[in-house]
């Protein structure tokens, strides 16, 4: 590629215009084509430089509001967690109270229990009494009045005979009824007892799950900080990366430009230059 024409002194730059060779024109014209092609390129180059640098400044703050951030949500789960362990702490206690509420209840039933059971003897051996003297009275009643071997003495002995029969029945089943209400509740109370036994150990499971589940959280939060460093450690490694990739490309473009410009103006273009790239 020609960059100018000329014989003797008289030379012809790139512009069409013509010049000693390496005179002060050729000076001038090779100043120009810097300015014009150069400096635009140099200037584009700052400014990637520039922002590179600012995208660098910017992955400290995007790295403590990125951990900010995990550990904000760190705390909202553990908060989380904090309550699930009262709510659990709250239903213990809640056992706790229903358990000695229901021991009181069955302490009242059993000494009601066994109060009404005394009854039953005693009813027996009223019932036992009455029929003796019943028997007795109608005995003598009828010796008096000379019928203790006729059919209707004989009759008013059996009745009363039957009405003692059907009172022991009668005691005896109400006695019967007692013990059944009494192992009904007995059962009840057991089945509520295991009830709460049941509740209990859900409540532990509950709590060690909560445990598991609070060591989890700290694992996710150490495990989370720890890869936001290293993302930002790569984030750096990658810009700075670009920042010298840009950097060398430009001085590989202006170098060869320079050279070009040299060999047009038969002047050394690079001899004393300091290209500012890097922010020099």
């Amino acid at each position: 590629m020609a960059y100018g024409t000329g014989s003797g002194n008289v030379y012809t730059d790139i512009m069409g215009q013509q010049h000693g060779q390496g005179g002060p024109n050729a000076q001038q014209t090779l100043y120009g084509f810097l300015d014009a092609t150069i400096a635009p390129q140099i200037a584009q180059a700052q400014t990637q430089y520039n922002l590179g640098q600012w995208e660098i400044g910017q992955v400290g703050p995007q790295l403590q509001q990125q951990q900010a951030y995990n550990a904000t949500m760190a705390g909202y789960q553990g908060q989380n967690l904090a309550l699930k362990e009262q709510g659990t702490a709250l239903q213990g206690q809640a056992l706790n109270q229903q358990q000695a509420q229901q021991a009181a209840q069955q302490g009242f039933e059993q000494q009601q229990y066994a109060l009404s059971a005394g009854q039953y003897p005693e009813q027996q051996a009223e019932a036992a009494l009455a029929y003796q003297n019943a028997l007795k009275d109608t005995q003598s009643q009828q010796a008096i009045s000379g019928t203790t071997m006729t059919e209707g003495g004989r009759r008013q002995m059996s009745t009363l005979g039957q009405q003692y029969a059907f009172q022991q029945q009668d005691i005896a089943r109400a006695q019967a009824l007692a013990q059944l209400g009494q192992q009904s509740e007995q059962s009840g109370y057991q089945y509520s007892q295991q009830q709460i036994a049941n509740a209990r150990q859900n409540l532990q499971l509950s709590a060690a799950a909560n445990g598991i589940s609070e060591q989890q959280l700290v694992t996710m939060l150490q495990y989370g900080q720890a890869q936001a460093g290293q993302s930002a450690a790569q984030n750096v490694a990658q810009l700075y990366a670009g920042q010298e990739s840009n950097a060398l490309g430009t001085m590989s473009n202006i170098g060869a430009q320079l050279s070009q410009a040299g060999f047009a103006t038969n002047l050394n273009a690079l001899a004393g230059t300091n290209i500012g790239v890097f922010g020099k």
